[in-house]
């Protein structure tokens, strides 16, 4: 390769490396885009942790040279008119992702690896390789679902960074109540304001990589603090947190601010 190809002026002349980097991550969250629907938030995750494989391989080196990732950022907004959530800043963060989890993903059998960031479904030019993944070795029966919140957040990131093999007290160290589920044989955290105890009915779309399940929901607890005047769970009361993939943060969902399937009809 010509020493000067990897020589690049921030938005300038593309070399032909990394006019193959924006094709490839161009191709990647269309398709990507195409899927989200069915995949939602699944394929959303892998796409990020697929770039951020693909920006870790190519950029830590400076194999790419300098300026590579605003490079990058700046044409595929350019070609996809309207993108939003790949700025230099997003694409760096990608790369973090992936290189925080990439270890846990490869030493661990997780019942959870497709839904989460290692679906591992994009294209083969992103270098996602499903052959890293450990396959499932066992199907549970059942399970239950809370809702992370501002109050139960540091003790449930801890679970999810601290593997248990490691740290036999794992749950104690959270300080969390636990109980039987009424209606499934598996633990209740009592400290999570909402808890859906399922049972699993059957597993789908299983490969190499894991599977998804289909489960049902049985029984639903919500501690009556979080209740509103009509009896049902009250989501602004639980101070509900969601999972933000590329900074990598916890975000607070806020308050009610319209009506669904109402405000809409205003335009008709």
């Amino acid at each position: 390769m010509d020493k000067d190809n990897n020589i690049i002026k921030p938005f300038g002349n593309l070399t032909p490396a990394l006019r193959k980097a924006i094709d490839n991550i161009k191709q990647a969250i269309l398709e990507s885009q195409l899927r989200a629907t069915k995949y939602a938030n699944s394929v959303e995750l892998s796409l990020y942790y697929g770039i951020g494989h693909y920006i870790s391989d190519n950029s830590r080196d400076g194999y790419w040279g300098t300026n590579a990732i605003e490079t990058i950022s700046e044409q595929l907004q350019k070609e996809l008119p309207g993108l939003r959530g790949y700025s230099a800043t997003s694409l760096k963060s990608m790369r973090r992702f992936y290189e925080v989890w990439k270890d846990d993903i490869k030493r661990q059998n997780r019942a959870s690896v497709k839904s989460a960031a290692t679906a591992a479904d994009l294209d083969n030019s992103l270098n996602v390789n499903p052959n890293e993944l450990i396959p499932l070795n066992r199907q549970p029966s059942a399970g239950e679902i809370t809702d992370l919140t501002t109050e139960t957040m540091v003790a449930a990131d801890f679970v999810g960074v601290v593997s248990g093999k490691k740290v036999k007290d794992k749950v104690a160290k959270t300080g969390w109540k636990v109980e039987k589920g009424e209606q499934v044989n598996a633990p209740v955290f009592t400290d999570f304001p909402m808890t859906m105890e399922c049972r699993i009915e059957r597993k789908i779309d299983e490969s190499e990589t894991g599977y998804y399940i289909v489960a049902k929901i049985v029984n639903i607890r919500v501690n009556e603090e979080y209740l509103a005047e009509d009896g049902k769970p009250d989501l602004e009361k639980m101070h509900l947190l969601t999972f933000d993939p590329v900074h990598l943060g916890y975000l607070e969902i806020g308050k009610r601010v319209g009506n669904a399937f109402k405000d809409g009809t205003q335009l008709k």
